[in-house]
């Protein structure tokens, strides 16, 4: 049982990783790049989460809140730690 879960942390983590690889590259090709559509299409990121929660009963306050932004390189990004996970094996 254990072999099979640190296989999963193994597959989360690479991912993981390459999402927010790809999401800096992105992130850094939206700002180096010149004005035009190149620069529109790295800039543009999808929101995929929740706004924040707060639950307030007057002695504790609880806020939840969750947000990634997905944007091209960091799709790419996991693509390609998918390839390398699959052929790493």
């Amino acid at each position: 049982m254990a072999r099979y879960a640190s296989k999963i942390g193994r597959v989360i983590g690479i991912i993981i990783i390459a999402a927010i690889v790809g999401g800096a590259l992105g992130h850094l090709f939206a700002n180096v790049l010149p004005e035009g559509s190149v620069k529109d299409f790295f800039s543009v990121n999808f929101p995929i989460g929740f706004n924040n929660f707060t639950l307030n009963l007057w002695f504790i306050e609880f806020t939840l809140g969750f947000r990634i932004h997905v944007n091209f390189l960091s799709a790419i990004g996991v693509l390609i730690g998918y390839y390398i996970l699959r052929f790493t094996r």
